[in-house]
């Protein structure tokens, strides 16, 4: 209880103190705060589809990177609860948002970890999705070798 009492506390300072990308107004700002104070009490809960909810809420009136982490982590637990493929899908589209917005640091390896995860159900809810990442084909090495020296050789692989 007390890890998950300082990990709220965590993310609400997370959340006070990021700068916003947006100008918001004060009211909206606390409003925010509020929303995601019951997004998390509702998360630690397991009350997963109020988490969502709160979360997406909070994003809209500050859209930050933490709320945004905090909103994909709550869509995937709601899908692995109640298996909603929705979820799935909106949880992935969010955590890849989440590495967009954060370039370093922050809980990128949870998030990556998180997609690493996500991808083969998404593929295999929706084969043709674009959310999917698809292998790319091998390339082609090309090796361009030049010399002036009229009796030059070169090996490659023995």
């Amino acid at each position: 209880m007390k890890t998950k009492l300082a990990a709220l506390a965590a993310l609400v300072a997370v959340l006070a103190a990021a700068r916003p990308s947006t100008a918001q107004s004060p009211r909206d700002l606390e409003q925010a705060k509020t929303l995601f104070n019951a997004g998390a009490q509702a998360y630690s809960a397991g009350r997963y589809e109020a988490a969502v909810q709160a979360f997406e809420d909070a994003y809209k009136l500050a859209p930050r990177s933490s709320v945004l982490f905090s909103f994909a982590q709550a869509e995937k637990k709601l899908y692995f609860a109640a298996k909603k493929p929705e979820m799935a899908r909106r949880a992935l589209e969010h955590y890849r948002k989440y590495l967009t917005d954060v370039p370093e640091g922050g809980r990128r390896n949870d998030a990556t970890d998180a997609i690493a995860e996500l991808e083969p159900i998404v593929a295999r809810l929706d084969p043709q999705s674009p959310a999917v990442a698809q292998p790319e084909a091998p390339k082609r090495a090309k090796l361009y070798v030049t010399s002036t020296a009229e009796t030059a050789r070169v090996f490659l692989d023995g």
